[in-house]
């Protein structure tokens, strides 16, 4: 097991890995305890009150940073990253103590390497978003399970990296958002890194004072498993399917099949989440999930079951909160955001981060 980022980030670089220097987080002295006019969101008020947990700031010297120990030192970090241990040691004397990361989406011999990102984190708000059970239905949605020695890192907000290759010849590109509109269904808070992204290292510090570390005895020292074939192939069909909708191609769908008892549920998800693709209202998106159950799925579904389907996408929705009028109007203009017209336009302007009520998008109203 590696002790220190630095020696995770040699370990990396010897492999022909390309590794970035990156911000670490340090104690700072605690702010009076004092206790604010208005009350809070639940689970803000410990910022509030006495405890022993340290203060954990960002080496940037912000306080107000919102990647903690999780931005780089370098500038233009996609094309200095370095597998040469001479660069590294330079980096190290000049950033002490500093986090460390590895560009994903990389061939290093044995295949392009892909890590699936799965988050864990309470937000603001006292909800919890676990990325690690999403994955859970996601695999059992496909039929498929990751195998069971998948290399694995405990990250320090309690998510997990998942380590692959791919098969000879495929690339992917980075994504955090691959996984919320496939076609069996939304699966938040998993984030595809490969060309383009990057992950931090075992060792690395985490703002939570938790530090990233290998499960069990599991490394990248052996070669890493392929990604297993049914996952990728989700992942290729929903790029290539936001592709054609971002180029206002219609995406191919068998408008001849005729689904029965046990599968027409399944059915009925995948194709409203083809649909979500396409600029529509949430009533036009009913209207088209009533008009699939009256001519594709023999016998229908009963009406009350297809309009939970309407409840499930309004609650989708009320999960979203504009984030570019940033984290100010949480708190100040919780009911002034300008409201999405449509689901692809909400999709675009609206972030998964903040969980509030009531909505910003007149869609859900």
């Amino acid at each position: 097991m590696w002790s220190t980022a630095f020696e995770s980030a040699k370990q990396f670089a010897a492999k022909g890995y390309r590794v970035v220097p990156e911000h670490s987080v340090i104690p700072v002295p605690k702010p009076p305890s004092t206790k604010p006019a208005e009350p809070l969101p639940p689970g803000t008020e410990s910022a509030f009150t006495d405890s022993t947990k340290p203060i954990l700031q960002c080496t940037c010297n912000d306080p107000l940073c919102s990647a903690s120990g999780k931005h780089p030192h370098t500038y233009k970090w996609p094309d200095n990253a370095s597998s040469d241990l001479d660069q590294l040691y330079k980096w190290s004397a000049q950033f002490p103590g500093c986090n460390w990361s590895t560009l994903t989406g990389l061939d290093t011999g044995k295949g392009v390497t892909v890590v699936i990102d799965a988050d864990y984190r309470n937000d603001h708000f006292g909800d919890i978003h676990d990325g690690d059970k999403n994955l859970a239905k996601l695999q059992a949605a496909i039929g498929e399970s990751l195998p069971p020695n998948t290399p694995t890192v405990r990250t320090g907000g309690g998510g997990r990296n998942y380590w692959f290759r791919l098969p000879d010849g495929v690339t992917l590109p980075s994504s955090d958002a691959i996984f919320k509109n496939t076609k069996y269904g939304s699966f938040p808070n998993i984030d595809l890194k490969c060309v383009g992204g990057k992950v931090m290292l075992p060792g690395s510090k985490h703002k939570s004072g938790q530090q990233y570390e290998w499960i069990s005895d599991t490394t990248i020292d052996g070669e890493l498993p392929e990604m297993p074939p049914k996952l990728l192939a989700l992942i290729q069909e929903t790029i290539e399917a936001k592709k054609q909708a971002k180029a206002g191609i219609n995406y191919k769908y068998d408008t001849a099949a005729i689904y029965g008892d046990g599968e027409r549920n399944a059915a009925l998800t995948s194709y409203l989440g083809w649909r979500r693709l396409s600029v529509l209202t949430l009533d036009e998106l009913m209207m088209f999930a009533n008009a699939f159950n009256q001519m594709q799925c023999q016998p229908p579904l009963p009406e009350a079951e297809v309009l939970t389907r309407k409840i499930r996408e309004k609650e989708d929705a009320e999960a979203h909160f504009c984030y570019k009028h940033g984290v100010k109007a949480v708190f100040e203009a919780r009911n002034e955001a300008p409201a999405c017209s449509t689901i692809a336009q909400h999709s675009v302007c609206c972030s998964p981060r903040f969980s509030l009520s009531p909505p910003c998008c007149s869609l859900i109203n």
